[in-house]
C-alpha cells in the first residue's frame, strides 16, 4: 500500500459513494499469493517527516471513507492479509477468506502501532482475549481457524 494506492482508494470511495446503482463492493488481491501485505516500507523509508505526515493523513482519510461507505464492502481474501492489508480487511463489512488466507497484525513485530484501526477492529471482531492472543502470541492465523474467530467465513 503506497501513497498512490491510498490516494486511488480514497478517490474511489469518494466517487462511488454517490453511485446509486452500486449495491456492494468487493476487494480482492491481484493474485493468489496475497490480498495485501500492508504499507510500502521502501517508499516510507525514503520519506521526509512532512511526506510521512501527509501520507498518514491520507491513510486516515481512506480508512474513514472505508468505514463510512454507504453500501456493504466485502474483502475476498486469498493469501496474505498482513499489517495494513489485515486492517483493510477488518475495516470491511464482511471477510470471505480462502483456505490459504493468513491474517496478521505484523506492524507489532516492527514496533509500529497499526494506523488503520486494526487493533480495536480486531478486538471488536474476535473479542479482546482472542485479539490479544493474535497480537502477542500467534502473529498469524490461517484459513479454517479464522472461522472460529468470529465474523469471517471460508469460501
Amino acid at each position: 500500500m503506497n501513497t498512490r494506492m491510498i490516494t486511488e482508494l480514497l478517490d474511489l470511495f469518494r466517487e462511488q459513494s454517490y453511485n446509486d446503482d452500486l449495491r456492494c463492493m468487493v476487494f480482492t488481491g491481484a493474485g493468489a499469493r496475497s490480498f495485501s501485505t500492508g504499507g510500502d516500507l521502501k517508499e516510507r523509508n525514503g520519506m521526509s517527516n512532512e511526506q510521512w505526515r501527509h501520507q498518514h493523513h491520507l491513510i486516515e482519510e481512506m480508512f474513514e471513507a472505508l468505514w463510512n461507505f454507504p453500501v456493504p464492502i466485502i474483502a475476498a481474501v486469498e493469501g496474505f492479509a498482513y499489517a495494513g492489508g489485515c486492517e483493510l480487511a477488518l475495516g470491511t463489512d464482511f471477510i470471505i477468506a480462502s483456505e490459504t488466507a493468513e491474517f496478521a497484525v505484523k506492524e507489532i513485530t516492527r514496533g509500529i502501532m497499526p494506523g488503520g484501526g486494526g487493533i480495536h477492529r480486531l478486538a471488536r471482531s474476535v473479542g479482546v482475549r482472542r485479539a490479544n492472543e493474535m497480537i502477542f502470541n500467534r502473529p498469524r492465523h490461517q484459513g479454517e481457524p479464522c472461522l472460529r474467530l468470529g465474523g469471517w467465513s471460508i469460501g
